[in-house]
């Protein structure tokens, strides 16, 4: 979907940690004149996550180099095992 110069994109994530599985549905937003995409979980549908945030950002350093620049807040559903939470959550 496109508005105005942003365009949104719907994706489905499956993963797997030792031996739970999570599948969740995140919405990007990306705004090419911002060098920014922002995502978040998309609402209308049932995550195993409880919410996830954040975004990319792209800053040129150069003629061939860039900078880039990430951040993500992750909310899980309920308990998980401290091994899988250490995994999920490693920088």
């Amino acid at each position: 979907r496109q508005e105005g110069k942003t365009r949104t994109v719907k994706s489905t994530y499956d993963i797997s940690v030792l031996h739970m599985k999570f599948k969740y549905f995140v919405e990007h937003t990306y705004d090419p004149e911002q060098r920014c995409m922002v995502f978040n979980l998309d609402y209308d549908r049932r995550s195993d996550l409880d919410d996830s945030v954040g975004y990319w950002y792209v800053m040129p350093t150069g003629r061939a180099a860039s900078r880039v620049y990430y951040s993500c807040e992750c909310k899980l559903r309920g308990w998980v095992p401290g091994p899988v939470y250490s995994l999920m959550t490693k920088e």
